[in-house]
């Protein structure tokens, strides 16, 4: 089976490049091919994956100009392939991709892969979703989302995203007597990753802890962070930037905190469960309850600062604890081994019914 992925601009740097170079990674050139017809901002992260079947346009910065350009080299690309399946990670591209296998009469399966919570997505369209035959849910709650919105369940397929670090690369826990936070990701002060949620909570708990906060932001949600924390004089919370390696760049973690409105599929709790770090996160759509369980950490309801203030002082207090075993083992079911297993009954599936 041939397969042809269709992805839209990126920035470089996102959870959705870290799982489509594993994408890429796993599938030889003979099975698979990888359009970018908008092309993407740093290629840093194909670097190693260059020796793939990857069609990367250099195209202009401007938004129209680089979308008319992307519909001639999605064009020529649909136009060439001879895939048995296209995989498109945009309802906008689904809908293009299906006008294009119309036109030039094509017979291959067009699937969905979207990694966000669907009902918050504004760029999201549900009738051009629902042009795709069938569909790659990376958690079950956005599978939920789509049967709410009358999509066929027997048309999706649940495969979660894979995480290839696996026991290997415990991360190192405190043992001086402070406890150390981690969040990692895009700095934004409210909007979807809602660190004003969290810095609120950690201003008033007590006792001896430090919050790393790594990752990078807009100019405006990094000055009404760093505002924040110097107004409040949370001398403990530390804003380390972008880092090429986020784990490796402080001395220990002890726990990995997240306080999103909404996700698709949070790989940054996958990741720290992988390395032996348990998580405290929002219970926001989707992904996380996919996730988090007693064994690996806690989760609380978006909005409720009173229930995570408490949680992250219990947490200080060694109140609450995990066994790095067990952390370690929850993470098994998101292994590369059994996320390509997923993929691949799904593909075949997909295969033989349409």
């Amino acid at each position: 089976m041939k397969v042809g992925l269709v992805v839209p601009y990126l920035s470089g740097h996102g959870g959705m490049e870290t799982v489509l170079k594993s994408f890429v990674d796993h599938y030889d050139d003979s099975t698979l091919s990888v359009c970018f017809p908008q092309g993407v901002q740093s290629t840093d992260f194909l670097t190693d994956i260059l020796k793939q079947r990857l069609t990367v346009r250099k195209v202009p910065n401007k938004k129209l100009v680089r979308q008319t350009v992307g519909v001639f080299n999605l064009s020529k690309y649909i136009l060439k392939t001879d895939a048995d399946v296209i995989i498109c990670m945009s309802s906008m591209l689904i809908k293009l991709v299906a006008k294009l296998r119309s036109l030039f009469k094509k017979q291959f399966a067009i699937v969905s892969w979207l990694h966000f919570s669907i009902t918050d997505e504004d760029a999201l369209n549900y009738n051009d979703l629902k042009l795709a035959d069938f569909h790659f849910a990376i958690s079950s709650g956005i599978k939920k989302q789509m049967v709410a919105n009358k999509i066929s369940a027997n048309k999706i397929f649940t495969i979660y995203n894979p995480i290839s670090t696996m026991n290997n690369h415990v991360i190192e826990k405190s043992h001086d007597g402070v406890t150390r936070f981690a969040y990692i990701g895009r700095m934004m002060w409210e909007r979807q990753k809602n660190l004003k949620e969290m810095l609120t909570s950690f201003k008033d708990v007590k006792g001896n802890y430090i919050v790393y906060m790594i990752g990078t932001g807009s100019e405006s949600d990094m000055h009404k962070i760093s505002s924040y924390i110097k107004e409040n004089h949370m001398d403990n919370v530390i804003l380390k930037g972008w880092q090429h390696n986020p784990w490796g760049s402080v001395p220990a973690i002890d726990y990995t905190v997240l306080t999103s409105k909404f996700e698709g599929f949070p790989m940054v709790l996958v990741e720290s469960i992988a390395r032996g770090v348990p998580v405290i996160s929002s219970n926001c759509p989707t992904g996380p309850d996919d996730i988090v369980n007693n064994s690996n950490g806690v989760l609380y309801s978006v909005g409720n600062t009173i229930e995570l203030q408490s949680i992250l002082q219990n947490a200080i207090d060694n109140k609450i604890s995990f066994l790095e075993d067990e952390v370690l083992k929850s993470a098994t079911k998101f292994s590369s081994d059994v996320y390509y297993k997923n993929v691949s009954t799904a593909l075949t599936r997909i295969s033989n019914n349409y």
